[in-house]
């Protein structure tokens, strides 16, 4: 059964920086239309070595079978030259 892909996703590059604005509950399709934008859009735009930013809205998390493909995104961003990211989430996190 294919499903429709849920979740936000906003993607551009400023000064060798990917910025990736994400929201909503991310399943497979979704992790699959973002590696493509970032294959397709936004690989064309960067040289190595680049790093990114990614930005988490409304709880962002990726259901369970998105994980492993968001996993092989990263390790094949590193192997094209990515050397730093950094993840800021606007969502608070309670003090225990």
């Amino acid at each position: 059964m294919k499903f429709s892909s849920h979740g936000g996703l906003k993607i551009w590059v400023e000064n060798n920086i990917v910025f990736m604005e994400v929201s909503g509950a991310w399943n497979l399709e979704k992790a699959k239309e973002f590696a493509q934008v970032l294959n397709n859009e936004i690989a064309p735009k960067i040289t190595p070595p680049f790093g990114a930013i990614g930005i988490l809205h409304d709880d962002w998390m990726p259901t369970a079978d998105a994980v492993p493909f968001l996993n092989q995104a990263t390790k094949i961003a590193i192997d094209a030259g990515l050397v730093r990211e950094a993840y800021v989430s606007t969502s608070p996190i309670p003090a225990k």
